[in-house]
């Protein structure tokens, strides 16, 4: 039975069109599109996310790619979207992977994908914090993927970015910090980054609030680091 959420009503016209006039080692490549890569490690995702923001060409229902394209396919709207072309382009998963749940939301249509991962922080964060939390972020490996976000926003989905293993990361549809506020001294802006600061992202996921009593609180933020290499259903 054709998956038609996968395909295109005219996927078999459209893929012998395209692949008739290619060599044989060329549809080989596109072959490998439905492998993950031996030799792929977690650097590779950072490598893939330093490279660039996806091209904004659908990465869902293409029979075109292949491990010899350069650019990443994929749409960088959303931020763990943007992660999902990056981890295509790596070879760390395949496109069956992706095709598992090509449009991902919430906590079940993520954890299918990326899995759990460890949970890294989940506490208020104070001014008394931020040293500590700057040497956790500096502490996520290059290539790992970080959700971030707080309970008490009812926004699971949060934010998703890749580390860079200096405590920058990559990331689509981030928060914007202009020079003057980056950590880095780089300008942040939202359709891509490759020089913001983890620690910048994540800290504005606590914010400070009155109770009835009038005494100030902050709500609590949440990390979770996952390893590439150990997400389930890869192949």
């Amino acid at each position: 039975m054709k998956p038609t959420n996968n395909l295109k009503d005219d996927w078999k016209n459209l893929s012998l069109s395209h692949w008739k006039r290619k060599s044989e080692s060329d549809i080989k490549e596109g072959i490998k599109m439905f492998e993950i890569l031996p030799n792929a490690r977690a650097v590779d995702v950072q490598q893939a996310a330093y490279h660039g923001a996806p091209n904004g060409s659908p990465l869902a229902k293409s029979l075109e790619l292949s491990r010899a394209d350069t650019d990443t396919v994929g749409m960088g709207i959303i931020c763990y979207v943007g992660v999902q072309g990056w981890l295509v382009r790596s070879g760390v998963v395949s496109l069956r992977w992706f095709n598992l749940n090509s449009s991902p939301n919430g906590k079940r249509g993520c954890d299918l994908l990326f899995g759990d991962g460890v949970l890294v922080w989940d506490k208020p964060i104070t001014a008394a914090d931020h040293r500590d939390l700057r040497r956790l972020c500096k502490s996520v490996q290059a290539g790992f993927i970080v959700h971030i976000w707080s309970p008490a926003n009812s926004n699971w989905n949060g934010h998703w970015v890749v580390a860079n293993g200096d405590g920058s990361i990559c990331g689509v549809n981030n928060g914007e910090f202009t020079a003057a506020e980056a950590e880095n001294h780089l300008a942040v802006q939202k359709n891509y980054t490759k020089t913001s600061t983890l620690f910048e992202q994540f800290v504005g996921y606590s914010n400070e609030w009155t109770d009835k009593s009038g005494a100030k609180k902050r709500t609590k933020a949440c990390m979770a680091v996952i390893d590439p290499m150990t997400m389930p259903n890869r192949m």
